[in-house]
């Protein structure tokens, strides 16, 4: 028991530090879900905790569905003079914000304008986000978020129905296998004790003689009852 406990403890040990792996060296947080308006676009919010860091610069990788756009990149730190915009490439959208010096602080927080003019809703995935800082002339460091969030765009006066959107599996699934290697490790350590307890009981009912408990009817027991009766009295009229 106590190394089944053991084995537990190193299994979820090992699994929380991975998920650690998949999660990166950043974190970030995105819109849910936009709505497109009237005028046919909708606005993303993507926000990268600063940490207290000083930094040079951050670059953000979108994956667009058929049909959508990206009309404008903007960012709470710097001017636009800080931004190069986005570009295709490899099948993503790449866009920066630079600076020559770590002249960045504070959280960063990405405003990203699209267009979308599909009846059924489509979506746009955050595949990675890069933060650098110089550390010296010609030394460059990078930290990197690659968790994927997935932002559902609804067309003008659609009604979401609260379904998830595609691509959520692909967003989430290390988490989901940390969760079925978890349940099915509970499952194979309830199996043993069953299996302990299974074995233990003839043990328990028998008593501490080890004899074992032996069930008849009523009927039966009165005709062995009187079997023996019987047969004391035969016993005791021998000479």
């Amino acid at each position: 028991m106590k190394k089944i406990i053991i084995f537990l403890i190193a299994l979820v040990s090992i699994l929380f530090s991975a998920s650690m792996v998949f999660a990166g060296d950043l974190t970030h947080s995105v819109s849910q879900n936009v709505s497109i308006g009237i005028d046919g676009t909708a606005d993303i919010e993507i926000v990268v905790p600063g940490d207290g860091d000083v930094f040079a610069g951050a670059q953000f990788e979108l994956v667009l569905s058929e049909g959508v756009t990206i009309e404008g990149v903007s960012f709470n730190l710097g001017n636009n003079t800080n931004i190069i915009p986005p570009t295709p490439a490899r099948g993503s959208y790449f866009f920066s914000l630079f600076s020559g010096t770590n002249g960045f602080e504070g959280d960063i927080i990405c405003t990203v304008t699209v267009a979308y003019a599909g009846t059924d809703p489509a979506q746009v995935t955050v595949a990675e986000i890069q933060r650098y800082s110089i550390d010296s002339p010609g030394e460059v460091s990078t930290v990197f978020d690659s968790t994927q969030s997935i932002i559902k765009i609804l067309p003008e006066g659609y009604i979401d129905d609260g379904s998830l959107p595609a691509g959520f599996l692909k967003q989430d699934w290390p988490w989901i296998i940390i969760v079925v290697i978890i349940a099915a490790a509970i499952a194979v350590l309830l199996i043993v004790l069953y299996k302990r307890n299974k074995k233990a009981a003839p043990g328990k009912a028998s008593g501490e003689s080890g004899n074992e408990t032996i069930t008849i009817d009523k009927a039966e027991y009165e005709r062995l009852l009187a079997g023996r009766t019987e047969s004391e009295r035969q016993t005791d009229s021998d000479p």
